[in-house]
């Protein structure tokens, strides 16, 4: 896979879990807590565990300008 390949892959599971969440609890929330580990692991290029979460939220959705 390439770069875009792996990018459309990513988008195509958020709007996955966007229908997911749209259910309601705890599910949504669960796939969206599983995608963001698996983001931060992707992004660090190992699991670094708790701190690697905190830090990817802290990074890269912090950022985000939900408009």
């Amino acid at each position: 896979m390439d770069k875009k390949e792996i990018e459309r892959y990513f988008k195509a599971r958020v709007k996955e879990v966007q229908r997911i969440l749209k259910d309601g609890p705890p599910w949504g929330f669960l796939c969206a807590a599983a995608f963001l580990d698996c983001l931060s692991k992707l992004v660090a290029g190992q699991d670094n565990k708790r701190k690697g979460y905190k830090d990817f939220v802290k990074d890269y959705l912090a950022k985000i300008n939900p408009s």
